[in-house]
């Protein structure tokens, strides 16, 4: 089982550094497929950060995107279209 301190670090070496994910994986000593998927999982693994939060009453969220690589306008348009349909509005 990965802890968040080692998915931090293969998002970090992954994204801001640039490392490829052979490097990645002899560093920490992880396969690929869990290199793959630590980086693929993107939206998904947010999403679940976020339904904790919000099973506690929590119903607002800050994202910090200063250190996004892609273009924040399309990553705030990639959030809109996949993220916030999980979680509805009320009314």
């Amino acid at each position: 089982m990965l802890v968040g301190a080692t998915i931090a670090k293969i998002g970090r070496a992954s994204f801001q550094d640039k490392k490829p994910i052979k490097q990645i994986c002899r560093a920490l000593r992880v396969s690929r497929n869990t290199v793959g998927k630590v980086i693929r999982s993107g939206v998904t693994a947010l999403a679940d950060d976020l339904k904790a939060p919000e099973d506690l009453g929590v119903n607002h969220v800050a994202l910090n995107l200063r250190f996004n690589q892609p273009d924040v306008e399309d990553t705030l348009h990639r959030l809109a279209d996949t993220l916030l349909k999980r979680f509805p509005t009320q009314d």
